[in-house]
């Protein structure tokens, strides 16, 4: 009986569509573990890690490696989520008026996980904050940007920790998260 030859899906094209699948997956649901990609996909965790080593690797997504109730978890986000330096806040979700949000913002360091930025002096923040900073603000048609002082970025290490923003108050808080995976190199 002779051998019949079944051509096979070539592993790159294989791995371009695993890639595609978690790709997407990251996007519609930022943030999550390897495991909870793991369960979305029903493919082993080789198969989910190998995938996003290739993405972290290529810069589509970026990991961060966190601590959550004792457990080390990484995290998966598309590139775009990212963080800069440079926060920027649609206007609408600050009350822009005299004084607040005009030319400038107060930046503190409230604790070893919080920045608080205000668009007017807060003295209840100053009293309480290892350091603080005045930045210029710009603005654009609906959007307030402002640079996080370098003091701030080394204190924070924020070039290689992820941080969020949120709104509360008229001010703007940021809190320092886990650290950023630079690159998942394939083990040995």
């Amino acid at each position: 009986m002779p051998v019949t030859f079944v051509p096979s899906v070539p592993s790159m094209t294989r791995s371009k569509s695993t890639d595609a699948v978690i790709e997407r997956i990251v996007r519609d649901s930022p943030g999550l573990s390897l495991y909870a990609l793991k369960r979305r996909t029903r493919w082993n965790i080789g198969k989910v890690d190998g995938s996003v080593r290739r993405l972290v690797n290529a810069g589509r997504v970026f990991a961060v490696s966190d601590d959550r109730g004792g457990r080390r978890l990484t995290l998966i986000y598309p590139a775009e989520f990212r963080p800069t330096m440079t926060i920027t806040v649609p206007s609408q979700l600050l009350e822009t008026g005299n004084p607040a949000w005009t030319n400038e913002a107060y930046v503190y360091a409230l604790d070893h996980h919080t920045i608080g930025i205000a668009g007017e002096p807060l003295p209840e923040w100053r009293k309480i904050a290892s350091f603080s900073s005045k930045v210029g603000i710009k603005k654009d048609r609906n959007r307030l940007h402002l640079t996080i002082p370098k003091k701030f970025e080394e204190f924070y290490h924020l070039n290689t920790h992820y941080f969020t923003k949120t709104i509360n108050a008229n001010n703007i808080l940021v809190t320092v998260g886990g650290q950023l995976v630079q690159s998942r190199p394939y083990p040995s």
